[in-house]
């Protein structure tokens, strides 16, 4: 896992061809819908969420706002990274890379996104891509129309109604 600053990021983002304005989202077909308040919920559709993005070789993990944090939020995140050899705030080093062999790594940052309700995009090589916001919503985007259908199907299965379509 190498962690990255913020102009690591949006150059990442650049050579995989994803505009970076005010958000590094890729563009596509997207699904916006409301974020699970039952952690068991959003343990499991964390895991249905990584596994739809299918192939890859590696993904950008990007926080880019903690509007509404603890300070035991971010003591446990700041030591999830120290445990990953990151001992640089998260302010400097906002953004990771992560490949295919570290994907249950990813499932859990999801995962804790999603139950503290900080942004953060998860980004595939592919521009498939992850937005979970503070406002309590999410954002699935793929240039696959296939793709886009999977993730109904997959929001349909815990019973969750997307915002937007």
């Amino acid at each position: 896992m190498e962690f990255l600053t913020k102009k690591e990021c949006v150059n990442w983002c650049k050579e995989h061809t994803i505009k970076v304005a005010e958000c590094p989202m890729p563009d596509g077909y997207s699904l916006s819908f409301p974020i699970p308040k039952i952690a068991g919920v959003q343990g499991a559709l964390s895991r249905s969420l990584i596994e739809w993005f299918g192939d890859y070789d590696e993904v950008l993990f990007w926080v880019t706002d903690w509007p509404l944090y603890k300070a035991d939020e971010m003591e446990l995140f700041l030591s999830i990274r120290k445990g990953q050899a990151e001992n640089r705030d998260l302010i400097q080093a906002p953004g990771c890379i992560i490949v295919k062999k570290d994907e249950e790594k990813i499932k859990g940052y999801i995962f804790l996104m999603m139950a503290f309700l900080w942004d953060s995009y998860l980004i595939a090589s592919d521009n498939t891509a992850i937005f979970t916001s503070h406002e309590e919503y999410m954002d699935m985007i793929s240039q696959d129309k296939h793709k886009h259908d999977q993730i109904k199907a997959i929001l349909e299965s815990f019973d969750i109604k997307p915002i937007r379509d």
